[in-house]
């Protein structure tokens, strides 16, 4: 009977570093996961930023739609307009970047801050991005952007 309980202790302790290996792993690959749509979306930003049209035409497609929520309203742009609310971006921040793969298409969400010349208020926003694969190349084709308040 102690060999039965032993054997049978060794394998829930084996199954559980079974699956706590698997955990690790597959969140080991969601921080890398992260960390790479992260370093995308400050490459998007530092583009858009300076006005980089080499990077943005790769990245950011014509069909790329921008949605913002704030005080109650909804607003929808396209790619152009999106670009032109950008032009006084003076700093920017990305935090709690979390990004979840399936089937070519990547959705990235994130606290996005940003410093704009006028008016010279810090904003926060939730963020959430799409970004769909065009060969080799990840691009964005829709971000979601909803106000959270000033920095505190």
């Amino acid at each position: 009977m102690k060999t039965l309980v032993g054997r049978a202790s060794f394998a829930v302790a084996l199954s559980v570093a079974v699956t706590m290996s698997a955990l690790a792993q597959q969140t080991g690959d969601a921080q890398s996961l992260s960390y790479e749509f992260e370093q995308r979306l400050i490459e998007v930003t530092e583009a858009v930023r300076t006005g980089d049209a080499s990077v943005l035409d790769l990245m950011v497609p014509r069909d790329f739609l921008f949605t913002r929520s704030r005080d109650g309203f909804v607003f929808e742009a396209p790619r152009r307009t999106w670009l032109r609310f950008n032009t006084k971006l003076r700093s920017y921040d990305y935090e709690h970047v979390r990004a979840r793969q399936l089937n070519g298409t990547t959705v990235v969400t994130s606290i996005y801050m940003e410093q704009m010349d006028v008016p010279d208020t810090p904003a926060r926003y939730l963020v959430t991005d799409v970004w769909v694969k065009d060969g080799p190349v990840w691009v964005l084709v829709s971000r979601s952007q909803a106000a959270l308040g000033e920095f505190r």
